[in-house]
């Protein structure tokens, strides 16, 4: 169902924007998609911050000298002034007051990549790794968290559900990293994988009658790693994302991981042949013999054993959709 803009006859007033923004946001969602499959070859404008798309057919807005800069990839708006036209349409225009681009010509500052276990990173390392240095980026290993990066610097991250990421947690450490690494089992992962072969299993036993049963279970969740790594680990929590809104480039989820490998291609210029592995073992892919079946009860213990988790994770959607990141 189209939308329509809503109309001003000058520009709104500061105390307008909020009701003004969410709007815009509405229709740039639902627009987005079609925009994107009709202009494959154009600029994107980029929601960020306190920013609202209002660019006719998705296009970043003219320079000085009225053409469209074709390096502009990104841009933060912070004032405009339109006249009620039809973001995809061909009548009326949306002037951009004031716009600070992010360009991949101009960029001065490095931009990083944290790496969250079991979210798609060793794939997108193995991408990103052979042209990262010309580019300008900065590939982190587990042990970096985004208090680490520069206010000033650009970031990108990946998630993934906790409940799909403690599947493959699991899975990675039964098979110690293998075929792709090889990784010894520490005392308590032994102990685990001793009594737990499969996720189900030790999901199922965190609720176990038996006391034994129980125990083991809570052990093996706090000793086997990846299982032992909330996302706590990169972020302090929910706030820190809020105060970091300008500096984060891309919230990826692993769930869309080629989609929006894609989407990081477009926001940094990257070469258009840039791939991310085919090969299970490069991409270090659980493979696909593995039993990943839960049953609800197995879902409803790993829902409350990763219940802070899950609200990280379903903040980074939210703001994911705000501000398209």
């Amino acid at each position: 169902m189209d939308a329509t803009p809503p109309m001003h006859s000058k520009t709104p007033r500061a105390n307008d924007w909020p009701t003004v923004r969410t709007q815009w946001l509405e229709i740039y969602r639902s627009v987005a998609d079609r925009g994107r499959a009709q202009h494959q070859d154009r600029p994107r404008a980029k929601v960020s911050g306190h920013s609202i798309v209002l660019n006719r057919n998705l296009a970043a807005p003219p320079k000085s000298d009225g053409q469209t800069d074709p390096h502009l990839s990104s841009c933060k708006i912070e004032m405009v002034s339109y006249g009620g036209a039809w973001p995809l349409g061909e009548e009326g225009e949306l002037v951009v007051q004031t716009a600070t681009p992010f360009r991949r010509s101009a960029r001065d500052v490095p931009i990083h990549f944290l790496h969250i276990r079991k979210t798609g990173g060793t794939a997108l390392t193995e991408a990103l790794g052979p042209i990262a240095q010309e580019f300008g980026i900065v590939l982190h290993a587990h042990n970096t968290k985004l208090s680490d990066i520069p206010q000033d610097h650009r970031v990108f991250f990946f998630v993934r559900h906790p409940i799909s990421r403690f599947v493959s947690g699991f899975f990675s450490r039964l098979r110690r990293g293998r075929p792709r690494y090889n990784y010894e089992w520490s005392e308590a992962e032994a102990k685990a994988f001793g009594r737990f072969v499969k996720p189900n299993d030790l999901a199922e036993a965190l609720s176990a009658s038996d006391a034994e049963t129980r125990t083991c279970a809570r052990e093996a969740m706090r000793g086997v790693a990846h299982l032992n790594s909330p996302y706590r680990d990169w972020f302090s929590g929910e706030q820190e994302l809020e105060d970091r809104l300008d500096s984060i480039l891309l919230i990826g989820l692993q769930e869309r991981l080629s989609a929006d490998f894609e989407h990081l291609k477009e926001l940094l210029d990257l070469p258009p042949k840039l791939s991310l592995p085919e090969d299970d073992v490069l991409a270090h892919r659980t493979p696909r013999e593995f039993n990943r079946q839960l049953t609800p009860l197995a879902e409803r213990n790993l829902s409350n054993w990763y219940a802070e988790d899950i609200r990280f994770y379903d903040r980074c959607l939210k703001l994911r959709g705000l501000h398209a990141l």
